[in-house]
């Protein structure tokens, strides 16, 4: 026998939690619990920063098509975190990854972003 709690976390989807069990054998409770993320709030921050970023940098590092390219990519992305589907992608990680690598003149800004929208996250 050891010592110690055990707590098992099972199910969810990045947004919500599944069944939670305690190993100790006390009772708490169970079932979904939705952790609120201020999404809109975080994403129109990060495109008005995105907007001053993109007009530090000169035309051919990010130019008025790459900056809204950019900002609809995020738009995509926050929708399929909503529906609880990464897209193309195996996870909101691996987006959120493949964003932030394609889009290098906006690091700031999109590591805040990503910071909010997947807790945890850090780029490699």
């Amino acid at each position: 026998m050891s010592n110690g709690i055990s707590i098992s976390v099972g199910g969810g989807n990045g947004v919500a939690f599944g069944n939670v069990i305690q190993g100790d054998g006390a009772t708490i409770t169970a079932g979904t619990q939705h952790t609120v993320v201020q999404t809109d709030a975080a994403l129109a921050d990060a495109c008005e920063a995105i907007d001053r970023e993109g007009a530090r940098q000169p035309n051919d590092v990010a130019d008025v098509d790459e900056i809204e390219r950019l900002k609809a990519e995020l738009a995509i992305l926050k929708k399929s975190m909503e529906t609880a589907r990464p897209g193309g992608w195996a996870s909101f990680g691996d987006t959120a990854r493949a964003i932030y690598e394609k889009y290098g003149w906006a690091a700031m800004p999109l590591k805040k972003l990503f910071g909010i929208l997947i807790p945890g996250w850090l780029p490699a």
